[in-house]
């Protein structure tokens, strides 16, 4: 389970809908909450610095920041601590809960920026795809559901999607003792999808016939596997066998019905890839998912590998400094109706 929370936190009430959140998960833990908020220094934002206006901010953040834990402290079990730091929002995010490892970051889908059309705000996106350890992602848009105190938020049904990989099973136990601590069932579901089947033109009476005995094959067998977790797990969760075309648009269809309030899921599956934080399942529900989502990452720290942009983003700062932030490139430049005659030309890059 769980033993340290993150909850970056900044200032407004829509961002503050984690609270019933975290309060539900920290008490099913007893988990340590430390709540997290990041200064925007005037120096990333090209403005000039007040210093006045900067330590009434900063004053004033923590302020919030220690009413909250005011708050909080009757709710939980152990103390919670309020940290204020400065720099840019997601990069300072994610340094401190790579340096305070912490198990579980609680995010808000939105925040100052109020409710967009974005299923999530730019500033949680990015912590989303660099974090690295396990996030609950609570969607912000649907504050009208919440309970009106921060103590009466409990999870009734909660849904795992399962591929038959202990990777995807790995979120079992956490599932099942926030089931047990709320009161909850738990929905294990598996999507069955006809076999792919190479084709141009339309599929004879035999392949069809080979293809619908292998999709009758594969729903028995996953009926077989839930019933057999079904048998070892209490509180005994209820197993789905679903079809579909796609696996995501029959999940996402399947949770609406179910009308799920939490979604537990693994960062990879059966067909786990090193270069992605998370398999393309998870990817669609943080992207286009209307449910809270529990992500428990399956990797250890520094097993995925970097991105292209992280890669260039190091080497970057490791480049030694030009004027003015320029980078330098040198190279056969020629207009478009002028040979470049061999010459070399050096373009600044700003």
């Amino acid at each position: 389970m769980f033993t340290n929370l993150i909850v970056p936190l900044d200032g407004s009430t829509v961002a503050a809908n984690v609270i019933p959140h975290v309060v539900a998960m920290a008490r099913a833990t007893d988990a340590k909450v430390t709540l997290l908020r990041v200064m925007v220094e005037a120096s990333t934002t090209g403005l000039g610095v007040d210093p006045v206006g900067w330590q009434l901010q900063k004053s004033e953040a923590q302020a919030y920041l220690d009413g909250v834990c005011e708050h909080l402290t009757p709710l939980i079990s152990l103390q919670p601590e309020a940290v204020l730091l400065e720099g840019r929002t997601a990069d300072r995010i994610i340094e401190y809960a790579r340096q305070s490892d912490c198990d579980l970051v609680v995010l808000s889908s939105h925040g100052q920026g109020g409710i967009s059309g974005w299923n999530v705000s730019s500033v949680a996106h990015k912590v989303i795809g660099r974090i690295g350890s396990s996030i609950l992602l609570v969607r912000a848009y649907q504050m009208g559901d919440q309970p009106t105190s921060d103590a009466e938020l409990h999870y009734r049904r909660i849904v795992v999607p399962l591929d038959g990989s202990a990777r995807a099973e790995h979120v079992l136990p956490v599932a099942v003792a926030l089931a047990e601590w709320h009161d909850a069932t738990v929905h294990l579901v598996h999507v069955v999808t006809p076999p792919p089947f190479l084709q141009r033109m339309p599929l004879t009476p035999e392949e069809n016939a080979l293809v619908e005995q292998v999709f009758e094959r594969n729903q028995q067998h996953a009926q077989k596997y839930l019933e057999q977790l079904q048998q070892r797990l209490r509180p005994e969760p209820q197993i789905h066998v679903i079809t579909g075309e796609n696996v995501a648009a029959a999940l996402h269809k399947f949770v609406a019905q179910q009308e799920a309030d939490l979604l537990v899921m693994s960062a990879h599956g059966q067909s786990a890839q090193r270069q992605w934080l998370y398999g393309s399942l998870v990817t669609s529900f943080i992207d286009h998912g209307a449910t809270s989502l529990l992500v428990l990452q399956d990797m250890p720290a520094g097993a995925i590998e970097p991105t292209a942009a992280e890669l260039a983003a190091e080497a970057n700062r490791r480049a030694p400094s030009r004027p003015n932030g320029a980078s330098s490139y040198v190279g056969n430049y020629a207009g478009a109706d002028q040979p470049s005659q061999g010459k070399d030309y050096a373009v600044a890059v700003i």
